[in-house]
């Protein structure tokens, strides 16, 4: 009997899912994300989209953290959204306490998903309300990362 194919997981989260565009240069060169250092201090496993956050100008040396409370959406903060490890965007990152962990995030020029971005938020900070989030979307437009509540709503 011949082996099936496989089917694929349609119920998987996938890139397109958060990002709609993201600025590219120089061919395969993606000029919206950085390779950064965070330090989750809550640890744990965090879906794609999860927010980092780090003072405004600190040494780039400085480790991001993931944005768990009211206090870390402030305008005194830059924000990023982790997409992957330090190797290809994935559908998780897993991060322990204190030990730093490379990951790939965007922090400018991207437009992104609402629903996926409150989404991945909300998988470690519960209690994001309606104003914390419209605060962040202001912050990241303030960085270039707009963020639209759908295809028809993005800005030119």
């Amino acid at each position: 009997m011949a082996t099936q194919p496989t089917i694929e997981n349609l119920d998987d989260v996938r890139y397109s899912d958060l990002v709609l565009w993201e600025e590219v240069t120089g061919g395969y060169s993606y000029d919206s994300r950085d390779i950064v250092s965070v330090t989750a201090t809550t640890g744990g496993t965090f879906p794609l989209g999860s927010v980092i956050f780090r003072p405004k100008a600190t040494a780039a040396s400085v480790a991001w953290d993931l944005v768990d409370a009211t206090g870390d959406i402030a305008y005194t903060n830059d924000y990023a959204l982790v997409i992957g490890d330090d190797f290809e965007p994935t559908e998780e990152v897993t991060f322990v306490t204190a030990t730093p962990r490379n990951a790939i995030a965007i922090s400018r020029r991207a437009r992104i998903k609402a629903s996926k971005l409150l989404e991945s938020l909300t998988a470690h900070y519960a209690g994001v309300t309606a104003t914390n989030f419209a605060d962040l979307r202001r912050a990241l437009a303030s960085q270039g990362v707009l963020v639209v509540d759908s295809l028809t709503a993005i800005p030119a």
